[in-house]
């Protein structure tokens, strides 16, 4: 799977063996591993003395780390944290990521937000332009995302985020030293791309060829790092705004009438209502907004800028139902299949109700 003339240790799958029965961690130039107990250390066996040696074992690997990133890769297909009771501690219980998390942390050992639980199956490169942009590329699943930790330092690098833009593979550097958390590969193509990014950031970072660089690769690099900067600062600032917006949105959003109506025009929009139903999911619409205005039917039309009839039609005689070309006019929201700001908007103000005109609407009223 590697390349020769690197020293890899590969601890993927259950197979591979134990993270506690490898060779000095300095021996190696990457490590990639899922840190699940299963790859870590022996948690069951015949005797209670192999499980408590390899115990002790696993706990040496935490401090050889430190040797391996004077200048090597870890990397860490993310995984959720595991408690686990460890026989030969008194510490327990503990995690499985603590043995490599806390070399990212120092001095602030001990950090719980470095991976989060949450599978899914949205993984979005943000085209970092590092070795591992084709992995994260095909890999379309994540066990865990990576924790907001990672947001806020300056030698970390997002490689990928989910649809809802949180970061789910990242690499950061330690010392001399490089880890990654990406998503597991799942299949052998994966795990072939996954080292294919291994071998070439060796070859890119560490390589013998970095000691002795031609003209070429010097005319390269600046144009090259001038790039990524270009586009990290880019990146920054349109987040920056995204999350300005987002955040404006998350105030709107928090509001009780604005949570009650987008829960009625839910219930007024969604597939296999009745008419019925659709128009007593208005009326309970438009009398929450008579009661937030604290005025009466007509003072809520004349705030609405529509007719008196309008909404007398909307709430049928103060009770809800539904009457004449309201049951008619009502279907027209049936339609909806893949509700949008603007299809939203045009199919209720074909079925007359204009004073109630979207969700946006909501947004700028409350």
């Amino acid at each position: 799977m590697a390349a020769e003339h690197y020293k890899i240790l590969k601890l993927i799958s259950p197979q591979d063996g134990l993270l506690s029965s490898s060779e000095y961690l300095a021996e190696y130039e990457a490590i990639v591993i899922k840190p699940e107990w299963a790859r870590l250390a022996r948690l069951s066996a015949p005797d209670m003395k192999s499980i408590v040696s390899s115990e002790a074992d696993f706990g040496r690997k935490a401090h050889e780390l430190g040797d391996f990133l004077t200048g090597g890769l870890v990397g860490c297909p993310s995984c959720p944290t595991e408690n686990q009771l460890l026989q030969s501690s008194y510490s327990n219980p503990h995690n499985n990521l603590a043995w490599w998390g806390d070399h990212l942390t120092v001095p602030n050992t001990g950090q719980t937000d470095l991976v989060e639980r949450g599978s899914g199956t949205s993984v979005e490169p943000t085209g970092s332009g590092g070795e591992f942009d084709e992995y994260v590329a095909v890999v379309h699943h994540y066990e865990a995302r990576v924790g907001p930790w990672f947001e806020d330092e300056p030698n970390v690098r997002i490689l990928a985020r989910n649809r809802a833009g949180g970061a789910v593979a990242a690499e950061i550097t330690v010392g001399n030293g490089t880890v990654v958390c990406l998503p597991p590969p799942s299949n052998e193509v994966e795990q072939a791309l996954l080292f294919r990014g291994v071998n070439a950031f060796l070859g890119h970072r560490f390589g013998p060829g970095l000691q002795w660089p031609v003209k070429d690769e010097e005319e390269l690099r600046g144009p090259r790092e001038k790039l990524i900067g270009d586009f990290h600062r880019d990146m920054a600032t349109i987040s920056a705004q995204q999350e300005a917006v987002q955040q404006r949105k998350r105030v709107v959003f928090a509001k009780s009438q604005v949570g009650r109506g987008v829960g009625y025009f839910g219930q007024a929009t969604r597939p296999g209502s009745t008419p019925r139903q659709t128009m007593t999911a208005l009326y309970s619409l438009i009398e929450m907004l008579k009661y937030y205005y604290d005025t009466d039917w007509d003072g809520l039309a004349d705030l609405r800028g529509v007719s008196h009839k309008s909404v007398d039609r909307r709430r049928g005689g103060d009770t809800g139902t539904v009457i004449g070309d309201g049951a008619n006019r009502g279907r027209c929201l049936l339609q909806l299949s893949e509700p949008s700001f603007e299809r939203i908007e045009q199919t209720l103000c074909v079925g007359g109700c204009a004073h109630v005109t979207s969700i946006r609407d909501l947004h700028d009223r409350f």
